[in-house]
């Protein structure tokens, strides 16, 4: 799996994947209610409405990166892709990337990739880039350098931030899954190193979280925004992004097609180098403005706000 390794990601997978398990189906924590959805040019997206829910793994499971828990609110709705982006969706934007297989997830691309995505797809449809990018440079090798992004006002396509993404996925759940805590149940829900097929798999073929989402869980890594932390001391609680104590790394979310079953929790979390192509790195876009077709319900998990030792895995 091509995970930029650092002597914090060194360790050995929970063994939760049991060979020649059967397909065993799960009953999700709540209920599979698909939320609102908009359709734009490229894209289907769900309207995921504001609320509150608990981020990160208790003690004891999972690495100490996904810790300490916290209560985090969502302050405003957004929409978020349904689907992981495509290989033809990166080609018709961008004009490079691999032909064929168009409905396999784009991979093989850096951060930068996705930032350069997001900005020329807000420009084709008429709304203002989120973000502004220089001095990008691009190697042969498909390697960037020299690149410097910061957020701008524009309301355009962006990447989620991580408590964004980790909200969508949850969908109201807080099981190690959002399909609940049987691991056997993954195989209807994600594609990973224990199905038979081993690779891509063309995004939306298996059961989606409660929120209608599909592949929140493996196929594709997916870059969120924020910069890369070993913990979440000090991580901010109103959803936005966390910009500080990140160097080099960005965090990757979801687990991929060659992860484990305990890769591809809900709360798992791993770093991807920016500047560095990888072979199993996708995305998915967000939009900020959702006022018009978003019933700004408020959601919020099951987990009581005082209790940290809920089942968040």
């Amino acid at each position: 799996m091509p995970i930029h390794r650092s002597p914090l990601l060194c360790f050995v997978a929970t063994a939760l994947l049991v060979s020649g398990c059967s397909e065993v189906g799960s009953t999700p924590e709540v209920p599979y209610t698909p939320m609102p959805r908009i359709e734009r040019p490229l894209f289907e997206m769900a309207v995921v409405p504001a609320g509150e829910f608990t981020m990160g793994s208790p003690a004891g499971v999972g690495l100490d990166i996904e810790r300490p828990q916290r209560r985090v609110r969502i302050e405003e709705p957004f929409a978020i892709g349904v689907h992981e982006v495509t290989r033809g969706q990166f080609r018709d934007v961008l004009g490079r990337g691999r032909e064929e297989e168009p409905n396999l997830p784009a991979t093989a691309l850096t951060w930068y990739d996705a930032i350069e995505f997001c900005n020329e797809l807000s420009k084709r449809e008429g709304l203002e880039p989120a973000y502004e990018m220089e001095n990008l440079r691009r190697g042969e090798d498909g390697s960037v350098s020299g690149a410097s992004v910061t957020r701008s006002s524009g309301r355009g396509y962006r990447l989620p931030s991580e408590a964004e993404w980790e909200y969508a996925c949850r969908a109201g759940t807080t099981t190690p899954w959002s399909f609940g805590s049987d691991p056997d149940a993954i195989f209807e829900h994600a594609w990973f190193r224990g199905h038979s097929k081993v690779g891509l798999q063309p995004v939306g073929a298996l059961k989606p979280n409660p929120w209608g989402l599909h592949d929140m869980h493996g196929n594709a890594w997916e870059f969120v925004e924020d910069a890369f932390t070993r913990s979440y001391e000090g991580a901010p609680t109103d959803g936005s992004v966390w910009k500080t104590q990140g160097g080099d790394g960005r965090i990757l979310r979801g687990g991929g097609y060659l992860a484990g079953a305990d890769l591809c929790r809900s709360g798992y979390r791993n770093r991807g180098i920016p500047s560095m192509t990888g072979g199993a790195f996708g995305f998915r876009v967000v939009l900020s403005e959702v006022s018009d077709v978003s019933d700004k319900s408020d959601v919020s998990d099951r987990s009581d706000q005082s209790d940290q030792s809920d089942q968040s895995d």
